[in-house]
């Protein structure tokens, strides 16, 4: 039995650009590559994007844990609040 970690990943796009992805990556017991998943966990433009990105996700790990089944949603008419970017930072 092998074994699997996360590893990133570059593919080349239709236009040519360049495309940064996360993957769970798995090896036979030699280390030899067995097989990657098909859809990566998180893409961007950039390996800085890529990490930007993974610290996003670090800081939501001290945030309260939103649960799916209590969560409620509150309709909001003003989109410019979203903000989302601004939580992160």
């Amino acid at each position: 039995m092998g074994y699997w970690n996360h590893r990133a990943f570059r593919e080349t796009a239709s236009d040519g650009s360049h495309l940064f992805s996360i993957r769970e990556t798995y090896y036979n017991k030699d280390g030899t590559l067995s097989a990657y998943t098909e859809e990566p966990i998180i893409m961007a433009e950039s390996v800085e994007n890529l990490r930007e990105y993974l610290n996003w996700m670090l800081a939501s790990l001290d945030k309260e844990v939103i649960i799916i089944e209590e969560a409620q949603f509150v309709d909001d008419d003003d989109d410019s609040s979203y903000g989302w970017l601004g939580d992160y930072e």
